[in-house]
């Protein structure tokens, strides 16, 4: 915008081509109301020659099913695994219409710090999911009540929730504490068991991003309430990427703290920064400053480690302590 360039927006089937022997499709978006901001990646398919690639972005499940029903040809030699790899994206029948040959997962690994996710316990999440769909399918309405779904039903993925939080994240953690209060809390009602589960979707997803798990292998669980001291030493020994994730953790704990106790819902980091600034928490200065740290913490996370330096990491913990000590 800054610099006056035109903004193109990309039309499934439509078609560029950049020389004689690149041809480029557009497959993705195919919506416009995604509750996942991932699923708005533009998917693009390219043949050069007899070879053929796909190039999925952050696309997730919805996306892909999308792009199954409208009929693109989606076979390729080469498939850019979809979101890192996450086990929300490449499902079986995506994986299966487009029978790569070769596929190419883009992660971030750098300064001691590697994502390790339990098999196990990506494999319950993914059950607690598919469950808590059977919980929205109850979904029932009378002449005399709001909206509401079984609760026999409810109960039984909330208890399993709570479980898994406990063995996983701890009694301790924002989303076991947030999560036992709603259900504490639960009437039945379907807006009751929206806010659960809007609760149980930012806890899987912390756990597959590995913003806070993939720290527990460097840094102790008794120094994990002092995050932002570990950030210093790690930045004093040569690990930019690594304090730079440290100090994100910090800076989305601090937000998931600050939202449990102004009663606003816990989702993405975007989100509760936008919900917390209108709500007055802070203003719209800060919210940009979060955001411009968040974007930092992503980039790191994400393998972009030239994108900042070592003193942009310098300012953003000090900015960080700075707004824990004001705000929390």
């Amino acid at each position: 915008k800054d610099k006056g360039l035109k903004i193109t927006t990309p039309i499934p089937w439509s078609k560029v081509s950049l020389d004689n022997q690149v041809d480029i499709t557009v497959l993705a978006p195919n919506g416009d109301k995604y509750e996942d901001t991932n699923d708005y990646s533009v998917v693009l398919k390219m043949v050069y020659k007899n070879t053929s690639f796909l190039f999925t972005g952050d696309a997730e499940a919805v996306s892909e099913a999308e792009m199954l029903k409208r009929g693109f040809n989606l076979k390729a030699d080469v498939l850019k695994v979809g979101h890192h790899g996450s086990s929300n994206s490449t499902t079986a029948a995506f994986l299966k219409a487009v029978s790569p040959q070769h596929a190419i997962i883009s992660v971030g690994k750098k300064g001691g710090v590697l994502m390790k996710l339990d098999g196990v316990v990506l494999k319950r999440l993914n059950e607690l999911t598919q469950k808590a769909e059977k919980v929205a399918s109850t979904y029932h309405t009378s002449e005399y009540t709001s909206p509401s779904v079984d609760t026999e039903i409810f109960n039984e993925w909330a208890i399993s929730v709570l479980s898994i939080f406990k063995n996983v994240f701890g009694e301790e953690s924002v989303h076991y504490i947030k999560f036992n209060k709603e259900y504490e809390d639960f009437s039945g009602y379907d807006d009751d068991f929206k806010v659960c589960r809007g609760i149980f979707k930012a806890a899987k997803e912390d756990y597959e991003c590995g913003y806070l798990f993939n720290l527990k292998s460097l840094i102790s669980a008794e120094v994990l309430d002092n995050v932002i001291e570990q950030a210093e030493e790690l930045l004093k020994s040569g690990y930019k990427d690594s304090a730079c994730v440290a100090v994100g953790v910090t800076l989305e704990t601090a937000l998931k703290d600050l939202c449990i106790r102004n009663n606003i819902t816990l989702g993405k980091l975007d989100k509760m920064n936008s919900d917390l600034c209108k709500a007055g928490v802070y203003n719209l200065g800060m919210q940009k400053q979060i955001t411009a740290w968040a974007d930092r913490r992503n980039n790191a996370a994400h393998g972009s480690f030239d994108s900042y330096t070592k003193e942009d990491v310098e300012d953003m913990i000090r900015g960080v302590n700075r707004f824990i000590a004001d705000y929390l």
